[in-house]
């Protein structure tokens, strides 16, 4: 995607907006990254033994100490989503198609 994006690099109206549409895929790929990183090492916490303390809020907005029911309850989870994918794929898509809708505005 950074090597699509490199023509308007020497285009001088488009140096800001490249650079910061290659900020965004750099945080979409980086936040890809930091989310399988941190399910792969609290699934081998979790089956080393090591207790993982957790919170959540209830109905009313309350920050709780999860119980050790809630805490079986969280580790019962998908390692991937299939459904939930596309969308966050969808969101990524979105940010290019807010910076066409800049380029038209320059052209």
């Amino acid at each position: 995607m950074i090597a699509l994006m490199s023509p308007l690099l020497l285009i001088s109206d488009f140096k800001k907006l490249s650079a910061y549409s290659g900020f965004f895929i750099l945080c979409c790929i980086l936040s890809i990254c930091f989310i399988f990183m941190f399910e792969i090492a609290t699934i081998y916490a979790r089956y080393q033994g090591h207790s993982i303390e957790m919170t959540y809020s209830d109905e009313s907005g309350k920050v709780v100490k999860a119980s050790e029911e809630k805490m079986a309850e969280a580790f019962e989870y998908e390692y991937f989503n299939y459904a939930m994918f596309p969308m966050f794929m969808g969101e990524v898509l979105s940010i290019f198609e807010g910076n066409v809708g800049i380029l038209n505005i320059y052209s």
